[in-house]
């Protein structure tokens, strides 16, 4: 299991565990893409928890989003899921502080939207894990 984890002020965190690939033996390219994930946000007053399915490439996405505003004074950037379990949009001022938004949407229609502050060097370790994660869950091959 890899963890991917987003940090924000006052030890609140969003969590995403990878657990595996959701299928072992994919019977083409895009099955082999899938991955079985837990999402969790522990805001404080406020948590929740989903199982989620994402897919290597939404990993990637998130890597190149992160990577984007940090190496940026002033960006926006925004990313979504493929099966739109996690959305977030991350902005941040011309001083380094960020702000990310998001919403994490369970498969019964609930939702629970969330805001962490900080500044970029909260994403430092993220960028290892997100690494890791994509290293440890590559596409794998047709069987």
């Amino acid at each position: 299991m890899n963890t991917i984890i987003l940090r924000g002020e006052f030890g609140r965190t969003l969590s995403i565990s990878i657990l595996g690939y959701l299928y072992e033996r994919p019977l083409d390219s895009m099955d082999a893409c899938w991955l079985r994930a837990s999402i969790i946000a522990d805001l404080g007053a406020f948590q929740g928890r989903i199982g989620a399915t994402l897919s290597t490439f939404d990993l990637t996405n998130l890597l190149g989003v992160l990577e984007k505003t940090c190496a940026d004074g002033t960006r926006e950037e925004s990313f979504q899921a493929e099966e739109e379990a996690l959305t977030l949009r991350l902005e941040q001022d011309q001083a380094g502080r960020t702000e990310l938004t998001g919403v994490l949407r369970g498969d019964e229609g609930n939702a629970l939207s969330f805001c962490l502050k900080g500044d970029r060097t909260f994403f430092q370790d993220t960028l290892t894990e997100l690494r890791l994660a994509i290293q440890a869950f590559p596409a794998k091959r047709e069987a």
